[in-house]
């Protein structure tokens, strides 16, 4: 199931209704997350003259749902649709490109040994002043 993350999926559903869309996660359950859904199901008219099995046209019915959380024990079959869709570079890029260079986070961790340290001796240097004066009598603080 890993595999078919941010693929297109065709989910059938025990009421006979099928949803389409992009998975974009899934859990132990078989509960799915599905982006750009869509619902198709079959709708057979009613007509009080006529007999269910004369083979009255159904009409199919289409509906754009958008993002579902669909319980797994509702789901009968599952099938691919088709791939994840192609991301292009300037896609990708426009996002960083829109926020300024300047204000980008670097991390930069050369420095942490020393943050510890400084860290460390202020934190010895406060206990050893207060076992020195009575367990934290200090007049300076």
């Amino acid at each position: 199931m890993l595999s078919l993350v941010l693929w297109r999926i065709r989910v059938t559903l025990n009421d006979n209704r099928q949803l389409v869309g992009q998975m974009l996660a899934f859990d132990r359950h078989m509960n799915l997350v599905i982006a750009e859904c869509e619902e198709f199901r079959r709708v057979k008219p009613k007509k009080k003259g006529q007999n269910e099995d004369e083979g009255a046209p159904s009409q199919d019915l289409k509906r754009s749902l958008g993002l579902v959380i669909l319980r797994g024990e509702m789901i009968v079959s599952l099938a691919v649709e088709g791939p994840p869709p192609i991301v292009d570079e300037d896609k990708k890029t426009a996002g960083v490109r829109a926020f300024p260079q300047s204000h980008r986070v670097r991390w930069d961790f050369t420095h942490l040994p020393l943050f510890f340290i400084a860290v460390t001796s202020w934190s010895w240097a406060r206990w050893a002043r207060w076992t020195r004066n009575g367990n934290g009598n200090d007049a300076s603080e």
